[in-house]
C-alpha cells in the first residue's frame, strides 16, 4: 500500500529559530503528519495527530485520517478505520515507524532476550504510559516482506494489551543503519526536538503540544532529549467505544429471546461423511442477523 498526499502546503514565509538562525517553513503535504512526512504521510503511527475534536464521541475525540490514510495501487482507498467511528487506536495494534536508510536490527529487543530488556534505559525503543511513567515491556522488527529498505517498516509490539483510554509516548533513540552509522531525526522532529519550529505555521501547535505533553514524560522517564530521533504519542480508545457495538449485539440477541422460543431444524445427518469429518448435520435456526447481508464472505 502506498499513503494518499494531497497537495503541497506552500508557504512563502522565513522565520527566525530561538537561536536567531534562518529556518524555511517545511512544505508538508495537506493532512500528513509533519513528523516524519519526508518518509511517509502517515507515519509514525498510531498518531494523536489524527485525532480530531468531537464532543460526541466517548473520549471528546474522533479518528480522522484525511489524506494521510493508506491506499491501494489503484488509487481506493484502503482505510480499515473508515467504516468505523473510533475515538483512539487499537489495544493490541503493533506500533509503526520507518526509516528508509535502513536499521541494524541487531540493536532491537527480540525474542531471543529477556522482555526486560526492552525497558532497559538504553533500549533504543522506548513505549512510557504517560501517566504514570511505566515502561511498557516490548519487541521490535523490521518488515521482512518489503522489497528494500525504502519502504522497511520498524514493528514495535507491546507485550501487554494496552489500557483503555491511556494515552502513551513512544521514543525511539540510538539507532545505527546497516553500515553503524547513527541514524538521523526525520527533518518535522528534528526541528520540534531542536526548538527551531517556532514561526512555523504547520509545526507551531505540535511543537507546543510536545514541550507540554511529550518531552516531559520522557524525560522523567531518564531519556535525554537529543538522543531521541523520533518520538510522538497516541492514545487508546474508550472502553465504551471500543465495546458498546457488542453489548449492543449483546442486549438485543438476549431482548429476541426472551420473546422467542429457540427453534433448530435438523435437514440431514450423515456418519462416516469421510475421512477428517465422523458425523455432518445440516439444519437451520432463526436468530437476529447483525450483519449487512446474509451471503457468505
Amino acid at each position: 500500500m502506498t499513503s494518499r498526499v494531497g497537495p503541497f502546503t506552500l508557504v512563502a514565509l522565513v522565520f527566525l529559530s530561538c537561536n536567531g538562525s534562518e529556518f524555511t517553513p517545511l512544505e508538508v503535504p495537506e493532512g500528513c503528519n509533519p513528523l516524519a512526512f519526508d518518509y511517509d504521510c502517515l507515519l509514525p503511527y498510531p498518531s494523536d495527530f489524527f485525532l480530531m475534536e468531537d464532543d460526541l464521541m466517548p473520549s471528546g475525540r474522533r479518528l480522522v485520517h484525511g489524506p494521510a490514510a493508506p491506499s491501494y495501487p489503484d488509487g481506493k482507498p484502503a482505510d480499515p478505520t473508515a467504516p468505523f467511528t473510533l475515538d483512539g487506536f487499537s489495544r493490541v495494534g503493533p506500533i509503526l515507524a520507518l526509516f528508509p536508510g535502513g536499521i541494524d536490527s541487531s540493536m532491537l529487543p527480540s525474542p531471543r532476550q529477556t522482555w526486560d530488556a526492552s525497558i532497559e534505559p538504553d533500549n533504543p525503543t522506548v513505549i512510557v504510559e504517560a501517566d504514570t511513567g511505566r515502561r511498557v515491556h516490548h519487541l521490535a522488527e523490521l518488515d521482512p516482506l518489503a522489497e528494500s529498505d525504502e519502504r522497511r517498516v520498524l514493528f514495535i509490539r507491546p507485550l501487554e494489551r494496552l489500557a483503555d483510554g491511556k494515552r502513551y509516548v513512544v521514543a525511539i533513540q540510538g539507532l545505527a543503519d546497516r553500515q553503524g552509522r547513527p541514524v538521523n531525526a526525520p527533518r518535522g522532529f528534528q526541528r520540534i526536538r531542536d526548538g527551531t519550529y517556532r514561526g512555523d505555521p504547520v509545526l507551531e501547535a505540535v511543537g507546543q503540544r510536545f514541550e507540554n505533553e511529550v518531552f516531559p514524560v520522557l524525560e522523567a522517564a531518564g531519556l535525554g532529549r537529543d538522543d531521541i530521533i523520533l518520538a510522538w504519542d497516541f492514545t487508546v480508545s474508550s472502553r465504551e467505544n471500543s465495546t458498546a457495538d457488542m453489548l449492543s449485539v449483546r442486549e438485543q440477541a438476549m431482548a429476541f429471546l426472551e420473546s422467542h422460543q429457540p427453534s433448530i431444524e435438523i435437514d440431514y445427518v450423515q456418519q462416516d461423511y469421510d475421512e477428517v469429518i465422523w458425523e455432518r448435520i445440516d439444519g437451520r435456526f432463526e436468530s437476529p442477523m447483525f450483519l449487512d447481508s446474509a451471503e457468505p464472505g
